[in-house]
C-alpha cells in the first residue's frame, strides 16, 4: 500500500512540475516571438510623417518626392489625399471601386480601421487628410482601448495569473492523483492478496478492466493449482503413512522372532539371528524417517510445544545413545556450559530429541572405524548455539552444497533422510543449522 501511495504522490509532483513547466515555456517562447518580430510589420507614425512632408504643392499640382514614393509603396498599396471638401485631390493606384468623394461620416468611419474592407491608415497633412491602405486580408485592423489602471496593474495581474495557474495545475494533479489512487488501490490490494495465497475477484469495470481480468484469471489457475498440489502431497503423504504402517506389522514380528532365535541358537547362529535384528532395525528406523520427513516436509506433522530446556535434554539423548550399546571405539564428550543450564525454547520435546539423537547416530554410522563425538552447548548473544562434531572423514563436497542449501528438498545420497530429518527439526522451531568441515564433520545449530 505504501508503494501505491509514492506512485501517486510522484504522479501528482511529475504532473505538477509538467504544467508548471509548460507554463514557464509557453510565456518564454511568446516573449522570444514578441522580440523577434520585424519591426516594419505594420506602418509606424514616422513613417506616415515622412511621406506625409514629402507631398508638396506646386503650380502644377500635387508632387510627392522620390523617397516617400518609395515609401509608399514599400508600405502601402495605394495612397489618396482627401481635401477639406471631401474630394480626392491626389492619388496613387486607388482602387477603382473606392469613390473620388468623402462626407464627413464616411471619415469618421474608415479612419479607424478599414474603408470598404481595405485596411486603411490615416494621416493629416496641410492640404488635406492622406488615407493609406492595402488589399482586404493583407492586416488586421483593430484599435484596442484600455482605462490606464488597468494598464499600470498587468505586471501583478500576470503574477497573480501565474500564481492562478500553479494552483490550477496542482489542484488537477490532486485530482488527477485521487483518480489513479482510487482505480489502482483494488489492483495493489488484490496483487498483495495474490502473493499470499488468496483467491481475488477484481471489478473487470474502468480502465483497469483488462488488468483486472487477468490477475483475476492468474488468480483462478494459481489456486486450481495450488490445490492440485495440496492434493498430491496429502495423497504422497498418506501413501507414505498407509506403507509405512502395512511395513511395521510384519517388521516387528522378524524383528521379535529373531531375538528369539538369538536367545536360543548356538553362537554362529546367534549371530546372525543378531545381524537379522541389527538390520530389521535399520529397515524400522528408516522407514520412520521417511514418514516423519514427509509430514515435516509439508507441514502435516503435528508440532506440540513446550518449555523444553536444552542442556538436560542433551545429557539425556547422549546417556541413552551411549546405553545402546555404543562400541568402545567411539567416544563421547559433552561440555555444557554453566550459564546454559537455564536456557530453554518453546518446541516439540520429542522433535528435538530425535534431531539431536539422529545427529550421533550419523556420526557413528559414517565412521565405523570409530571417532571422538564431541557435544558443545554454550549461550551466545542470548541465543543457544549448539554444535556437534567428529574428528571422522567429514562430508564431502556435494553432500555439503546439499546440506547448506536453504529448503532443499534433494535426497542426499550417503547420508539418508537422517540429516534432512535434522533440517527440517531446526526448520520448524525457527532455528540456524550450518555444516562444514573441519578436523570432521562440524554442526553448528542456533535458537
Amino acid at each position: 500500500m505504501k508503494s501505491l501511495q509514492k506512485i501517486i504522490i510522484r504522479s501528482i509532483l511529475l504532473t505538477a512540475t509538467i504544467a508548471f513547466a509548460l507554463l514557464c515555456l509557453n510565456i518564454f517562447f511568446f516573449i522570444q516571438w514578441l522580440i523577434h518580430q520585424p519591426q516594419d510589420l505594420s506602418p509606424s507614425n514616422g513613417q506616415l510623417h515622412e511621406i506625409s512632408n514629402g507631398l508638396t504643392l506646386s503650380d502644377h499640382g500635387f508632387i510627392l518626392d522620390t523617397e516617400s514614393e518609395a515609401l509608399v509603396h514599400q508600405l502601402f498599396s495605394f495612397a489618396f489625399l482627401i481635401d477639406p471638401s471631401g474630394t480626392v485631390v491626389w492619388e496613387m493606384n486607388k482602387p477603382e471601386e473606392l469613390p473620388d468623394t468623402y462626407t464627413l461620416n464616411d471619415v469618421a468611419s474608415f479612419s479607424r480601421w478599414y474603408l470598404n474592407d481595405y485596411p486603411v491608415w490615416v494621416w493629416q497633412n496641410p492640404q488635406g487628410l492622406l488615407v493609406f491602405g492595402n488589399q482586404p486580408g493583407s492586416y488586421w485592423r483593430y484599435n484596442l482601448g484600455m482605462p490606464e489602471v488597468i494598464i499600470g496593474h498587468i505586471p501583478e495581474n500576470i503574477l497573480y495569473a501565474l500564481i492562478l495557474n500553479l494552483i490550477t495545475a496542482f489542484c488537477l494533479a490532486i485530482l488527477l492523483g485521487i483518480w489513479l489512487y482510487r482505480k489502482l488501490n483494488p489492483l495493489s490490494r488484490g496483487i498483495a492478496d495474490l502473493s499470499s495465497g488468496k483467491v481475488i475477484e477484481l471489478s473487470t469495470r474502468g480502465i483497469t478492466a483488462e488488468l483486472s481480468k487477468n490477475l483475476n484469471q492468474t488468480s483462478q489457475i494459481l489456486n486450481e493449482q495450488d490445490q492440485r498440489l495440496k492434493k498430491r502431497d496429502l495423497t504422497r503423504t498418506q501413501w507414505i503413512a498407509g506403507i509405512s504402517h502395512d511395513i511395521r506389522t510384519p517388521l516387528s514380528m522378524i524383528l521379535g522372532y529373531a531375538s528369539d532365535l538369538e536367545n536360543n541358537l548356538d553362537t554362529y547362529q546367534s549371530e546372525q539371528a543378531r545381524i537379522i535384528c541389527q538390520k530389521t532395525l535399520e529397515i524400522k528406523n528408516l522407514i520412520e524417517n521417511l514418514n516423519l520427513a514427509s509430514k515435516l516436509e509439508y507441514e502435516m506433522q503435528p508440532i506440540h510445544y513446550e518449555k523444553v530446556y536444552f542442556s538436560p535434554l542433551l545429557r539425556e539423548v547422549a546417556a541413552e545413545f551411549i546405553n545402546q550399546g555404543l562400541p568402545d571405539r567411539y567416544d563421547v564428550s559433552l561440555k555444557i556450559d554453566a550459564e546454559s543450564e537455564s536456557f530453554s525454547l518453546s518446541g516439540d520435546r520429542q522433535l528435538l530429541k530425535r534431531m539431536i539423537l539422529n545427529l550421533l547416530q550419523n556420526a557413528a554410522f559414517h565412521n565405523p572405524d570409530g571417532c571422538l563425538i564431541e557435544i558443545c552447548f554454550i549461550i551466545n548473544d542470548d541465543n543457544g548455539l549448539f554444535t556437534l562434531s567428529d574428528n571422522g572423514k567429514g562430508f564431502d563436497d556435494n553432500t555439503l552444497k546439499q546440506l547448506n542449501t536453504p529448503f532443499t528438498s534433494v535426497p542426499l545420497e550417503k547420508h539418508g533422510l537422517g540429516l534432512i530429518i535434522v533440517r527440517q527439526i531446526v526448520k520448524a522451531h525457527g532455528g540456524f543449522i550450518h555444516f562444514e568441515n573441519r578436523s570432521g564433520a562440524y554442526i553448528n545449530i542456533q535458537f
